[in-house]
């Protein structure tokens, strides 16, 4: 028998308990602050979901860029050095960002150089790097919380409820 995912079990728990403090309350400062409450935990149970697995493949793509790099600086540049050899030794968070900061200080060294050569295969890297650049920053957008207006937004539809 398969056990629920633990996403699953982190958002009906929280929904409940929220659900039911909601009820116990009519203060609006009270109903705001547990309003903020539920989009934390998704986002929370979306990271547990899904953390790994981005790292992980950040990883990937950067090594990658690196690599092209590599080859079109004739062995001029360290920036795969610090590329693991094995990206699923340890899926800790903590880990995958410790190996994801060394790599993304060699991504902005390697974007630097890129950026002061004359070749095309440089300038066809550099739109890649740019468009990857992109990419990473909208996958991390999903996962930011909400903002205040929404928080907002939250604790007045909590409010009503009441």
């Amino acid at each position: 028998m398969r056990r629920p995912p633990a996403t699953m079990i982190m958002t009906g728990m929280m929904s409940n308990l929220l659900a039911t403090f909601a009820q116990m309350t009519t203060d609006p400062w009270l109903s705001y602050e547990i309003a903020r409450v539920e989009p934390m935990m998704e986002l929370l149970a979306r990271e547990y979901e899904e953390g790994a697995s981005n790292r992980v493949q950040e990883l990937r793509d950067i090594s990658a860029l690196l690599q092209r790099a590599a080859g079109l600086s004739a062995g001029r540049s360290s920036w795969t050095a610090n590329i693991p050899s094995d990206l699923m030794a340890d899926l800790r968070i903590s880990a995958l960002e410790t190996r994801l900061d060394v790599l993304r200080n060699d991504l902005i060294e390697m974007q630097a150089w890129l950026e002061v050569q004359p070749d095309e295969d440089a300038a066809t890297l550099l739109r890649d790097v740019f468009a990857f650049e992109y990419e990473a920053a909208q996958r991390r957008a999903s996962i930011e919380p909400p903002s205040r207006q929404q928080q907002q937004q939250l604790a007045e539809s909590g409010s009503r409820q009441s």
